[in-house]
């Protein structure tokens, strides 16, 4: 079974994965980053993310080849609408 990197993008910021995960497939590997990356959101509620302000995480999967595969992103933003903003 193939190895894959998944490597976290939180705005500027980039984690690369240096171990990798051992799955079946392509699809399997898709589903893992969307879960990573919905993880990522509930950790950043949570935590109290400072005032809810925009956030844009990401991961990047690699195949063992190190080379990209695909991208799974997510903006996460609190907008403050009508009275709220009084």
């Amino acid at each position: 079974m193939p190895r894959y990197y998944f490597d976290w993008h939180e705005d500027s910021v980039t984690t690369r994965d240096s171990e990798g995960i051992v799955l079946p497939d392509l699809e399997t590997a898709k589903a893992e980053a969307a879960r990573g990356i919905a993880d990522g959101v509930i950790d950043m509620v949570k935590c109290g993310s400072p005032s809810f302000e925009r956030r844009e995480l990401g991961i990047t999967v690699r195949g063992e080849d190190q080379v990209p595969l695909f991208t799974t992103s997510m903006v996460f933003d609190v907008k403050l609408l009508g009275l709220a903003l009084a």
